[in-house]
């Protein structure tokens, strides 16, 4: 009986990807616990100062030394000497020399997350209409009949049968 498995799944993952993987959801862990609601005012901060919201994620590299400890927190290049940097620097103050246990040393490229916006805004998302002419055959049909003849159609919908 054949397995309907990928290719890739044959081959079990390499040390290295796992202990990757380990530590980018030790320090993710790390900053929910200890920096999260400081991280959440920034963003709130800098976009109250900017008039309207510009981001819910920013690009920050999470430096470790060969102790576990948190050596720096930067902001993405693209950022610097802006408002975000001003405040996200002030947020992640906090974490820099915390240890994190079993995360190997090394720069890390993670993302500061809005968790309080993108929890809000993928709450309410499903609530959104369907915009009208997404659905086939929407856009072009006119139900109310113009001088007395029939409702106009879309010529792309002609496949569908016609009423006398």
């Amino acid at each position: 009986m054949a397995q309907n498995t990928p290719l890739w799944w044959h081959e079990p993952a390499h040390p290295g990807v796992i202990q990757q993987l380990s530590d980018v959801v030790s320090l993710y862990r790390a900053i929910r616990e200890k920096v999260q609601p400081q991280i959440d005012k920034a963003f709130d901060e800098a976009s109250r100062q900017i008039g309207f919201v510009v981001a819910t994620t920013l690009p920050v590299a999470v430096t470790v030394d060969d102790k576990g400890k948190v050596t720096a927190v930067t902001i993405g290049g693209q950022f610097k000497g802006t408002l975000f940097e001003r405040e996200l620097a002030k947020a992640f103050t906090p974490l820099i020399g915390q240890n994190v246990a079993g995360v190997s040393p090394g720069t890390y490229n993670l993302y500061a997350i809005w968790q309080a916006a993108l929890s809000l805004v993928l709450q309410h998302y499903w609530l959104e209409p369907a915009q009208p002419g997404t659905v086939l055959g929407t856009g072009g049909f006119s139900c109310k009949p113009s001088g007395g003849r029939r409702a106009r159609r879309n010529p792309l919908i002609s496949w569908m049968p016609r009423s006398s």
